[in-house]
């Protein structure tokens, strides 16, 4: 028996599975129950302070969103993909300076009716306690953080903004705005705990379709039916979220019929599930991009010749179709190639020779050496084969990439935020699917992420000017966003990602989110 089918054998037994109850298909009659293999468990289940991944997937279940998207696999889920969900209905003003929501009637496993009331206090709740938000909102968004909900009445909602933006009704589809029932919450707030943190951290009190049964943190959260959620939902009685570490030991499992999703798996498990009996493979378009951050306050990477360079040095295709398998595409420009806008005339190219032109002409005839950062916390496990293969490919044009592998991913994160680095492997990922969020989000010279430098007063203006732009203004700020993604080189994008999903062949229902989340209640079990 190998390492790996211990591991499962003994987490099986461990776990106290039951067959009927977890398999992909459903069978044997019992009730049906979700069981999500992922990475990890967060410690605690409030929204602050937020745990990353494991946080994202756990809201993705609680699923109390004032709207939800319901794009296709093959669709990137953007305005038009929203609906509505503890919301009704919503309207903008004419100037775009607001939007009014009203909301329905669904209630809390506690009984309680949702208010807009509710809603307000949720929101300030997570601009008090999560400095992203604020960013979010205010600075990409262009909400008024100062001003933000106003209550009309007791199911009417004003969201208040500085300025018209293209996805403002989008950010309240984001689970870190997740709508509580703040009348719950309060029972358990205390002086020293006005939000009810402490509470929080072990129950759940929201107007989604679940309620926690069991939480062990760190390893195990179980869900039940909300009693009193109304909502169109699919079969499923339980959802179980279990930490399971191993990558390998998820795919087994799956593979075994003993959990009915694996989250994270590396793209050759993804590959190889493909092939398996008893598995669905879904490879769905993504907003989100691999990338390399060249420093660009230090001398050498201020110069766009340089940079251009480093981009042309690099065979994209080769690194799709070796370390990805497949699932993704080559990047092409600025922007994700899933958007749909007209196409620039500007795109990447794999041109050893004319980088080494680049370089000379540059001050570099010999080239350069620098170190580049990698973590597999971001992009994932695969940065390893892609660190590798492009050290090699800039070694063909005279560059020499030292690799500086960082383990931790607090580490990783601080000294990206710290702007600690001469280059990184990094990736763009979005809460939002909008070309112009996410570029406002990375890149705007302005913007707390941009720890790298970049600061180009035309990328900017196009940027502002097609957060507000509509038809076909708005597609061409795209498209020439895009285009000075490969001219101007702010970041050397290499993949545009998938959103891959590896789940039990009997379950049906998934929508392709720009979260990369699961929503049991959407699904159906065999």
């Amino acid at each position: 028996m190998t390492g790996t089918a211990v591991a499962v054998s003994l987490l099986v037994s461990s776990c106290g599975l039951q067959k009927e109850e977890s398999n992909g298909s459903g069978s044997g009659g019992g009730e049906k129950v979700f069981t999500y293999a992922v990475a990890s468990v967060p410690e605690h289940l409030d929204t602050f302070p937020w745990g990353g991944q494991p946080s994202k997937l756990v809201y993705g279940v609680i699923d109390s969103t004032l709207v939800r998207y319901q794009g296709q696999c093959d669709v990137l889920g953007q305005s038009e993909d929203l609906v509505g969900h503890l919301a009704t209905s919503w309207e903008r003003a004419a100037d775009g300076k607001s939007i009014v929501f009203k909301l329905g009637d669904a209630k809390s496993a506690a009984g309680n009716e949702i208010t807009a009331e509710d809603v307000k206090w949720s929101v300030e709740r997570q601009l008090e306690r999560e400095p992203f938000i604020k960013s979010a909102l205010g600075f990409i968004g262009q909400f008024n953080v100062d001003d933000l909900v106003n209550v009309v009445d007791e199911k009417t909602v004003q969201i208040n903004a500085l300025k018209a933006s293209s996805f403002d009704v989008m950010q309240f589809a984001s689970t870190l705005l997740t709508i509580q029932d703040s009348k719950e919450v309060k029972k358990h707030a205390t002086a020293k705990d006005p939000w009810g943190a402490d509470w929080l951290a072990k129950h759940t009190a929201n107007f989604g379709p679940w309620q926690v049964k069991r939480f062990e943190p760190g390893s195990e959260v179980v869900f039940d039916k909300n009693p009193n959620y109304a909502g169109k939902r699919g079969n499923i009685e339980e959802v179980v979220v279990r930490a399971v570490p191993e990558s390998a030991t998820r795919m087994q499992l799956l593979r075994s019929g003993d959990v009915t999703w694996a989250d994270s798996l590396t793209f050759a498990e993804y590959d190889q599930l493909r092939k398996a009996n008893g598995v669905g493979v879904e490879d769905c378009v993504s907003a989100d991009r691999d990338d390399i951050l060249l420093q660009q306050k230090g001398k050498i990477f201020s110069d766009v010749r340089v940079r251009r360079a480093v981009s042309m040095a690099i065979d994209r295709d080769r690194i799709v179709s070796s370390t990805y398998r497949g699932f993704g595409k080559a990047a092409k420009h600025g922007v994700p190639q899933y958007y749909e806008f007209p196409e620039p005339d500007a795109h990447y190219s794999y041109d050893p020779e004319g980088a080494k032109k680049l370089l000379a002409e540059a001050g570099h005839p010999d080239g350069f050496s620098f170190t580049a950062l990698y973590s597999e916390s971001r992009p994932g496990p695969h940065v390893d084969d892609v660190a590798v293969l492009i050290q090699a490919d800039l070694k063909k044009v005279g560059i020499d990439m030292k690799l500086q592998r960082v383990t931790g991913a607090a580490e990783f994160f601080q000294l990206v935020r710290e702007h600690r680095f001469e280059a990184v492997f990094y990736s763009d990922s979005t809460f939002v699917g909008d070309a112009a969020y996410g570029a406002a989000a990375f890149t705007l010279s302005t913007s707390n992420i941009n720890t790298f430098g970049y600061d180009n007063p035309a990328y900017d203006k196009a940027v502002f000017a097609a957060r507000a732009a509509e038809g076909a203004e708005r597609d061409n700020l795209i498209r020439d966003i895009a285009a000075l993604g490969a001219t101007d080189m702010p970041i050397v994008y290499l993949v545009d990602s998938s959103n891959v999903q590896a789940h039990a062949a009997g379950v049906s229902g998934f929508t392709n989110s720009p979260m990369r989340t699961v929503n049991p209640s959407q699904l159906t079990m065999d």
